[in-house]
């Protein structure tokens, strides 16, 4: 019987020291609460928007925010090393072009040394006192029609993705 007992805490001891209760950074997998870094190559209308290649990689929480959501999901699951395509249908990403954020501003609003030519970025307070970034979209002899919409709205963003490390 005392034999019997013995056996049977040498197993249960072989298998809890050998189970594997320590996870190694090849098997950690990107999850909800793990701070994982990346480097990607951001790619609009097949031009690089954004990279990380040859610098610091992004560094994020899963799961915060920082990153859009619809990336962090496609990410899930990657462990280190990993490389991953991940393409954004603009319903994804900053959401389609909406009309409604056109506004016909009076180019008597900005300082009149400015030149405002189509495509520059102006910033425009609102009457909440709230500093808004804004295209410039069109010039008029009176007015400039400013676009309040993402600057990638409407667009379809294709990521590159390397893990380089999960913690």
């Amino acid at each position: 019987m005392l034999r019997a007992k013995r056996w049977i805490l040498a197993i249960v001891l072989c298998t809890f020291f050998l189970s594997p209760t320590v996870t190694s950074a090849y098997e950690r997998t990107i999850e909800k609460g793990r701070t994982v870094s990346i480097h990607y190559i951001l790619r609009v209308d097949g031009k690089v928007l954004e990279s990380t290649v040859g610098k610091a990689p992004l560094t994020y929480h899963q799961g915060d925010g920082k990153i859009l959501p619809a990336l962090a999901k496609a990410l899930e699951g990657l462990k280190e090393g990993d490389h991953k395509r991940v393409v954004l249908p603009p319903q994804k990403a900053y959401g389609l072009n909406d009309p409604k954020q056109y506004r016909l501003v009076k180019k008597s609003s900005f300082p009149i040394d400015l030149k405002l030519l189509p495509g520059m970025v102006v910033d425009i307070k609102s009457p909440q006192g709230d500093v808004l970034p804004a295209i410039v979209w069109e010039v008029h002899k009176d007015d400039v029609l400013l676009n309040f919409n993402h600057p990638l709205a409407g667009k379809t963003l294709v990521f590159d993705v390397t893990v380089v490390k999960i913690r």
